[in-house]
């Protein structure tokens, strides 16, 4: 057996809102792969039905019809084509529900997605769906391989699958707070602000939102005063949960602490906390562009913006250098050991934050398998509240990453996945892998023995 696993493609139905980046190279790859032994895992988000203007909520004729567009667009089908060429090939595909594909629980759903690969019934029917709410399993070369999206301990992402799975209680079933903050903050961010970069800033909050505000500060309109509160506040003062999967998952993980008290770590002045209140406020924008010269507006504008810089800077400091980071940090890894003893498995694969991971040890091979959207990049922590300006000001002069209109923050892309075989000295091989066109880089590797 050989397994490929990928996440977050995130396949859009080509509006405003798409963020799949990976063009033809996803279809290109699983033709290279295809064969009779190669099972093909999308953990998570493989689509994307919050990229849209629909309301949330489960309405049946409004999901079909989302998953139709979905599935329509020349990139969704590409993607979906060679999937079929897979299955006829005799190959396998497991297609895990993420939280922003909730959706691909429904069986009409399903039926679409299967339709579009166009292979007949009974070779589409093959393509199986699997909700989040248990991981799934895998042996391969004797090694036990556990596979989840990520959400389960995320309670900002969490899904409820049995009312999910259930018609009869879809009234009750309501959207996470992430797909809330996608729906009607970031969204509208670039709907009504044109701002490209909203969904590519990692993290949401303290990557996009933030800097949102800083190009815009009017933004904050796209939602009441009340929404924009309530959802900040669920984001940076509660604890989150006992993760799912059943019984015995106590921990619990702090999120970042209250948005006051990392704001006072920013050492901010009184005349500065002022401008950063008035920046963020629910009114009108508290500064303007201004002219040229130094009139009293582009003193404001400089002062805030110098004021968010400091703040932001704070807020996000090591964010930049953690994402891109192989290594887990210390909550990443202690998720990875506790699902590898809870489920007995050797190998843990993730998806979800959309940061690339690979670490071993202690016996556990833990993977991240990244993303296939573009991704921007906050300044290094190190770098200088003069820098930290300069990035907000080109975020702020050119919103939409259009290069035909003056210099725009890069949009970075790293095409990753893992890839799981039979060694032939006995176990299993597990290799995160990058793709650069036909180039195939290994990012980090393993060799697993088989269990006695």
């Amino acid at each position: 057996m050989r397994v490929l696993v990928v996440s977050d493609v995130h396949l859009g139905n080509g509006g405003v809102y798409d963020i799949y980046a990976g063009g033809g190279a996803l279809p290109a790859l699983i033709r290279r792969e295809a064969g009779r032994d190669l099972h093909l895992v999308l953990n998570g988000d493989a689509v994307d039905f919050l990229l849209s203007d629909d309301s949330l909520g489960l309405n049946l004729d409004r999901v079909v019809r989302a998953a139709k567009a979905i599935a329509q667009h020349p990139e969704t089908q590409a993607v979906l084509q060679a999937i079929g060429e897979l299955l006829a090939l005799g190959g396998q595909v497991t297609v895990g529900v993420g939280n922003h594909d909730v959706e691909l629980a429904i069986p009409e759903v399903q039926a679409v997605l299967r339709a579009a690969t166009g292979q007949p019934p009974e070779i589409a029917a093959r393509m199986r769906f699997e909700e989040g709410d248990t991981p799934g399993m895998l042996t391969v070369g004797g090694v036990r391989v556990l596979y989840t999206h990520g959400n389960h301990n995320d309670a900002w992402n969490r899904v409820a699958y049995d009312t999910l799975t259930d018609r009869d209680r879809w009234p009750e079933f309501r959207h996470p707070p992430g797909s809330e903050l996608v729906k009607n903050i970031l969204n509208p961010l670039k709907r009504d602000y044109g701002m490209r970069f909203a969904d590519l800033l990692k993290p949401d909050f303290h990557g996009a939102v933030m800097a949102g505000l800083a190009v815009d500060p009017s933004a904050v309109r796209v939602a009441s005063p009340k929404e924009v509160a309530g959802l900040a506040a669920r984001l940076v003062r509660q604890r989150l949960g006992p993760a799912t999967f059943g019984p015995g998952d106590e921990d619990a993980v702090d999120v970042v602490g209250p948005l006051e008290d990392i704001i006072e770590s920013a050492g901010l002045t009184e005349e500065e906390r002022e401008l950063l209140a008035g920046m963020l406020s629910p009114g009108p924008a508290a500064f303007s562009a201004g002219e040229p010269d130094e009139s009293a507006s582009q003193k404001l504008l400089k002062a805030a913006l110098r004021a968010y810089a400091r703040a932001h800077k704070s807020i996000a400091k090591g964010m930049a250098e953690a994402f891109f980071s192989l290594e887990p940090d210390a909550a990443e890894w202690r998720e990875a050991k506790r699902l590898a003893a809870k489920f007995e498995a050797d190998v843990v694969l993730l998806g979800h934050s959309h940061s690339a991971r690979f670490y071993e040890a202690e016996g556990v091979v833990y993977a991240n398998s990244g993303t296939w959207i573009g991704l921007m990049r906050l300044p290094d922590a190190e770098a200088s509240s003069v820098e930290w300006m300069e990035f907000l000001r080109t975020l702020k002069a050119n919103p939409g990453l259009d290069p035909t209109l003056g210099p725009a923050v890069p949009v970075l892309t790293r095409f990753t996945g893992i890839e799981i075989h039979d060694d032939p000295a006995g176990g299993a091989r597990v290799e995160l892998v990058e793709w650069r066109g036909e180039e195939r880089l290994v990012l980090g590797a393993a060799t697993i023995g088989a269990r006695p």
